[in-house]
């Protein structure tokens, strides 16, 4: 149900997601650069990117999921916000020409991408919101019938988890990733579009009750100039330690003011706060560090309908000490009611329970998303007519009995020999169309992480002892050699005996933490060839360990012990020896990787971990090798903030300056050609 909200905002004004304007030299490069970017996407495209979906919903091997029962076998009364595997995701790719091609439904289970794909090493991952937080992240996206028509058939195909009226609702994760591999910071080559669903309940354990929030005056979740304006999911992973420590003594979550002033409110973590007086309902103004939401876009116009006066502006943090009610918005939260803040120590409380603007607010949009009441703004468009239905069932029980009865008529020798051929052919499709029933009847078999493993034996270094690589053309770019390193951790923040693995693409839950709320870390350092040839270098290993360490803290995350670490760094390594270049032609450089692996839909930290190492052959970083570097002082946009993530090597720190790196890259051969 709560796809009333996602999709109530597709054709919304997209100026609320732009940036505010700038008229320094950068921003009229950036304006610059998208817009030629955007003209060679239109100019390769055979349709208008921005268009008005069809009304009729396309959903392929739908065969499958009609037959399946109305709700699924679960326990409606005790579901909780957490992943819940259901039957159907949908998947659609991006190369490098920035286009999405036709994406389809397939089974839920785990996805499969390369171990250096951007989105574990850079976090390069956005649910789309409006294509604006695509275009920041320097990321294709897909137009928004695509979107849209992939919402649709995904819901459709997982309806039966759909849990029934005033029970919850089906929550819908799309997610954008740059999943082509990548090692400097750089778009990725290849972009995954993917969404997956969950019935949820309530994502705060109180329900409709009030929460108990908390200020925190040190750490911010965003800055001016950075992302805090798109659902990228580099702004969720720096506050989870925050979060965790605030749950701990007991609050629902923390409310966070701006990093310049220290004393505007912008938002809770995962969620928009509204401040009520005297019948007054003010927001504070979206202004490129609050995530514009689309339940708070709605929120707006439901409570302008209902005669409020609401107001988006700045909202100084002595506005909650005198403020009559407040409350939070989000597609997961729907409407939360505040019941205490605490500042500095002090705890302002509101009211005795739910608050009359709250309550009014909440049953007025549940009503319209559960299609309780009469939807005259057209949010909720999720709709199959009756006659598509039977035309539906028409032709699968057609085609159905037509492979039946040709599949019968080969086993019976009823048909000459000259057919059999392609009636062999028939009576596969039809196989598979058999398989392909079980297999969705008996719903997905994998859900959490799994990694398809070949253990080496001792005798993996009977190899050459140079990898078929011509040397002398080494860049910094990725080349897969032949091994990696694996080791996972659960619950117990113990990481397990790890194991060298064939380089090959990685499966992970789409609900992984790291994909989801950017979970992650990395090192990277360099393994060298000895002049004389007998034996290799690497270069303080046990630094990035104790470094991996303070971030795993930073970040809410176990971390492998310094042995562990060191450990699997030489096992790649000795593994991949072959790979590392001749002296004097570059370095292997090695890639450790520490990700939240396990399920997670809600902001928390991942139920599983997995430590990964691989390694590959590199030159120089830039270009011009020893030779002096030319670079430029950006005044407008910050890399870090007090309070935040910026010490650590996290995942989130690099994805918002992809376009950045871009800029100057398109700026500098502008240049040069003039």
């Amino acid at each position: 149900m709560e796809f009333a909200l996602v999709h109530c905002r597709l054709h919304g004004n997209v100026s609320q997601f732009l940036s505010p304007p700038f008229t320094s030299p950068f921003y009229d490069d950036r304006r610059r650069y998208r817009s030629l970017k955007i003209q060679n996407n239109l100019h390769s495209m055979s349709s208008t990117v921005l268009m008005e979906p069809s009304t009729r919903c396309q959903v392929s091997r739908s065969s499958t999921f009609q037959e399946a029962s109305e709700l699924a076998n679960i326990n409606w009364d005790n579901i909780a916000f957490l992943p819940i595997p259901t039957d159907f995701m949908y998947a659609a790719k991006s190369l490098e020409d920035g286009i999405f091609t036709k994406g389809q439904l397939q089974q839920f289970g785990p996805i499969h991408m390369s171990p250096c794909a951007g989105v574990l090493n850079y976090g390069q991952e956005n649910a789309l919101r409006m294509r604006m937080g695509a275009e920041r992240m320097c990321m294709p996206a897909p137009t928004v019938e695509q979107f849209v028509d992939a919402v649709k058939q995904t819901v459709l195909a997982n309806k039966r988890w759909i849990p029934p009226p005033g029970k919850g609702s089906l929550y819908i994760r799309p997610l954008l990733l740059g999943t082509g591999s990548v090692l400097g910071v750089a778009p990725a080559s290849e972009y995954t579009f993917l969404i997956f669903v969950s019935p949820v309940g309530n994502y705060f354990k109180e329900g409709l009750a009030p929460l108990n929030l908390i200020i925190d005056t040190e750490i911010h979740r965003a800055i001016p100039g950075g992302t805090g304006g798109v659902k990228a999911i580099g702004n969720y992973s720096p506050v989870l330690k925050a979060q965790s420590i605030a749950k701990d003594k007991g609050y629902s979550d923390i409310l966070y003011l701006d990093s310049v002033h220290k004393k505007y409110v912008e938002e809770v973590s995962s969620c928009n706060i509204f401040v009520v007086k005297h019948n007054i309902i003010s927001t504070p103004t979206v202004s490129g560090t609050i995530l514009p939401g689309i339940t708070r876009k709605s929120i707006i116009e439901v409570a302008r309908g209902q005669g409020f006066q609401v107001e988006e502006r700045l909202i100084s943090v002595e506005e909650l000490l005198v403020a009559d009610e407040v409350f939070c918005t989000g597609t997961a939260v729907v409407v939360s009611p505040v019941g205490s803040i605490t500042y500095l120590e002090k705890r302002i409380k509101y009211g005795n329970g739910v608050g009359i603007v709250s309550q009014q607010l909440y049953s007025a949009l549940t009503s319209l998303q559960m299609g309780l009441t009469e939807d005259k703004m057209g949010w909720t468009r999720l709709s199959v007519s009756s006659f598509i239905i039977i035309i539906f069932f028409f032709f699968f029980f057609f085609f159905f009995f037509f492979f039946f009865f040709i599949s019968f008529c080969f086993l019976s020798g009823h048909v000459e020999k000259k057919y059999s051929s392609k009636i062999f052919h028939h009576r596969h499709v039809y196989e598979a169309s058999k398989q392909f029933n079980q297999a969705a009847m008996g719903g997905w078999k994998l859900f959490f992480l799994h990694i398809s493993t070949s253990i080496i034996s001792a005798n993996c270094m009977s190899v050459d002892e140079y990898a078929d690589v011509d040397w002398d053309k080494l860049g910094f770019r990725l080349m897969e050699t032949d091994y990696m390193y694996i080791m996972k951790c659960c619950q117990d923040d113990e990481f397990s005996h790890g194991q060298l693995n064939r380089y090959g693409n990685i499966e992970l839950s789409p609900s992984a933490g790291v994909l989801n709320y950017a979970q992650g870390l990395f090192e990277g350092l360099k393994a060298y060839r000895k002049v004389n040839g007998n034996g290799f270098l690497i270069f303080r290993p046990e630094e990035n360990a104790r470094r991996m360490q303070i971030g795993s803290d930073r970040m809410c995350m176990p971390s492998p012990s310094v042995d562990q670490f060191v450990h699997a760094v030489k096992q790649t390594v000795l593994a991949n020896k072959r790979w590392i270049p001749p002296p004097g032609k570059g370095s292997l450089y090695v890639r450790p990787l520490l990700m939240g692996s396990g399920p997670i839909l809600g902001l928390a930290p991942a139920s599983e971990y997995t430590f990964l190492v691989y390694a590959a052959p590199v030159g120089n970083y830039f270009k011009e090798g020893l030779a002096p570097i030319n670079l430029v002082i950006q005044d407008e946009t910050y890399r870090a903030t007090p309070g935040g993530t910026g010490a650590v090597k996290t995942i989130a720190n690099y994805s918002p300056f992809v376009e950045i790196y871009q800029i100057f890259n398109w700026v500098s051969k502008s240049n040069l050609k003039k």
